[in-house]
């Protein structure tokens, strides 16, 4: 099975889900969007496609590393 790497982000407080990696452009330009409904993630998911859940590409990890609780 392919499997798609998907991230969450808050827009607006709004929580959107993004594509990454070499899929995201495909799939972008099948939906018209760069999100994902939950119906898209369903109907690809009846397809066949697996996802999986990653960081934010554009986060930067190694800030957030670090950082100790205090």
């Amino acid at each position: 099975m392919k499997t798609i790497e998907i991230y969450e982000k808050q827009n607006y407080g709004q929580t959107a889900i993004y594509a990454t990696g070499p899929i995201a452009e495909p799939i972008a330009r099948l939906t018209g969007r760069k999100t994902l409904t939950r119906a898209d993630i369903q109907a690809l998911q009846a397809l066949g496609f697996e996802f999986k859940q990653v960081f934010n590409p554009q986060t930067n990890i190694a800030f957030y590393a670090g950082r100790r609780a205090a």
